[in-house]
């Protein structure tokens, strides 16, 4: 027998958790990459979250002679529910997260637990490299990430890519994933993780891939709701001056976007609360006051406000009120 497998009726060393919806094409990609891990001793857990493209009918048929890969099947209800499902069924002492959208290199797990056994922590985040984004070649690079190594990085901005993440189990479950968030859920795990008390360590080598280009690309909604979620997240702790300044810097931001999407859309009036917030922020700046200035003259628009700018405004306004 392969030294890095175990025995059928053996617990494997680690788990792989891959949530999916839809993908019966691309999951397999993600499940290729985990099956040719360099270290053997694992189990792959997919977790079709009510697809209706017969995803789950096709990978028992697919992978059939495969006894490390099992198919469970749930009612839809989102990425956390399906990854909770997930954590019910492993058997693994460590669980690693995996999108169906995303990609393992063959060494990603070996060096994942090198890490693990190296610095004796409850989880570790490996570097990913980016493909369908501009803004980075991969994470740690990206101008936009803080390291989650922390309660207090969390606070102050902290979050990394679930595929990246391997955790103890017993610790996941304790945890769990939030069901009420729609969105950021893997950076709420975070958080509870480190509010816990649990310790987690960086790898630098880059082994998995986030493929952006393969995900639904975000648009302004599906961001102001990924923003509103960090927003709800944050608020217990908004007493620490860090977590204020982090909602500021939240709210600050959808407004910014906000005022610009309405005056460029002719809603000089609807935009005015928005143009406000950010000339008082940037008093220096000549033309945000200008702006200000004219929504504060412009009358209301004969148009009504698109349902989507509608939202997110009421939305933005709502949660300033309540969390600043």
């Amino acid at each position: 027998m392969d030294a890095g497998v175990s025995s059928p009726d053996a617990a494997p060393r680690v788990s792989v958790v891959i949530p999916t919806y839809q993908r019966r094409g691309l999951v397999e990609e993600a499940i290729d990459g985990a099956l040719a891990q360099t270290m053997s001793d694992l189990e792959v857990v997919v977790v079709d979250d009510g697809s209706t493209d017969g995803t789950a009918d096709h990978l028992r048929a697919r992978y059939a002679d495969e006894p490390r890969l099992r198919v469970i099947e749930k009612p839809n209800g989102g990425s956390a529910s399906a990854r909770n499902r997930g954590l019910q069924e492993v058997r693994g002492a460590w669980v690693a997260f995996l999108d169906s959208d995303d990609l393992w290199k063959p060494g990603y797990l070996a060096s994942q637990l090198a890490v693990l056994a190296r610095d004796d922590v409850d989880a570790v985040l490996g570097d990913a490299d980016y493909d369908g984004i501009d803004r980075a070649e991969h994470q740690f690079g990206d101008p936009v990430w803080r390291e989650p190594t922390s309660l207090d990085a969390m606070l102050g901005g902290g979050w990394g890519l679930p595929s990246a993440l391997v955790v103890r189990a017993a610790i996941a479950r304790d945890v769990g994933f939030d069901e009420s968030y729609a969105f950021s859920e893997d950076t709420v795990f975070l958080l509870g993780f480190h509010h816990a008390g649990h310790r987690l360590a960086l790898n630098r080598e880059r082994h998995a891939v986030w493929r952006a280009g393969r995900a639904v690309r975000k648009n302004d909604e599906l961001e102001f709701a990924h923003q509103f979620a960090q927003v709800r997240m944050l608020q217990p702790y908004r007493e620490r001056p860090l977590v204020r300044r982090t909602l500021r810097r939240l709210h600050f931001g959808m407004q910014r976007q906000l005022g610009a999407e309405l005056r460029r859309a002719g809603f000089w009036h609807e935009a005015r609360p928005h143009l406000a917030a950010v000339a008082r922020r940037r008093w220096w700046r000549v033309r945000a006051v200008v702006r200000w200035l004219r929504s504060c003259v412009a009358r209301p628009s004969p148009e009504p406000l698109p349902p989507s700018l509608a939202r997110r405004s009421q939305g933005v306004l709502e949660s300033v009120r309540r969390y600043s």
